[in-house]
């Protein structure tokens, strides 16, 4: 429809919710950080972190965008078990 400036700007996932099989879109939280949230959303609140590719150096996990005060950094997926955080991403090796 007209003046609808947010479906010009949606980002489709290719992964499925894991939940109820819908897609699953790109959104920005709002410190900035970008995650997977269900596109049947606010009747479906499933929410993923989105991957990176790039394995945690400590423990081998993936390392996920996140967002807080100080800004953007990224961290292991496998929090609170793993404390790594870093404000850029390491190389792949």
């Amino acid at each position: 429809s007209e003046g609808n400036l947010s479906a010009e700007k949606t980002e489709y996932s290719e992964e499925k919710c894991p939940a109820c099989g819908s897609r699953m879109l790109v959104r920005r939280s709002r410190a900035g950080a970008r995650f997977l949230s269900c596109e049947k959303y606010p009747t479906c609140k499933t929410t993923k972190s989105l991957p990176t590719g790039v394995p945690c150096p400590v423990c081998g996990g993936d390392l996920v965008e996140r967002g807080g005060k100080r800004g953007m950094f990224y961290g292991c997926s496998n929090y609170p078990s793993c404390t790594y955080t870093a404000k850029e991403l390491p190389k792949k090796e």
